[in-house]
């Protein structure tokens, strides 16, 4: 847990005016530190994902008889689909813990419940699902 008290005694007049915010750069900051670990681990379980699912042919019969099912897509969409499903899936549930956990500890109690991981996730959708400009 982050103090005050060594900048309140050396900055009074400073510390009267940051004081009542203290708590929410706090949980900010708390926010942002998790998010930066969560691309880490977003990144590197695409990265495992991706590459196990092209190099096992164990893996690709299911994505190529989805393709030829469906026959809306390759092989090689389906294999990064497929890996980006699975890392964000990792990655959010490691945010709603971490933030659960850390973050918004006071509010959550510490406790983690399905239907807040259930919004959690939801809220999360529309951004991942966003895609990029051409």
């Amino acid at each position: 847990m982050i103090s005050i008290d060594r900048p309140r005694a050396k900055f009074p007049r400073a510390a009267l005016l940051v004081e009542p915010y203290f708590d929410m750069v706090r949980k900010a900051v708390s926010f942002a530190l998790i998010g930066v670990i969560n691309v880490a681990v977003d990144t590197g379980v695409f990265l495992l994902s991706y590459s196990y699912l092209r190099s096992h042919a164990a893996a690709l019969r299911p994505l190529d008889a989805l393709g030829q099912w469906c026959a809306c897509t390759g092989r090689e969409t389906l294999v990064l689909v497929t890996a980006n499903v699975i890392s964000w899936a990792v990655a959010v549930s490691g945010s709603y813990a971490m933030n659960s956990f850390i973050t918004f500890a006071a509010e959550s109690g510490r406790r983690l419940r399905w239907l807040d991981y259930g919004t959690f996730v939801a809220s999360g959708i529309p951004a991942s699902s966003q895609t990029p400009p051409r």
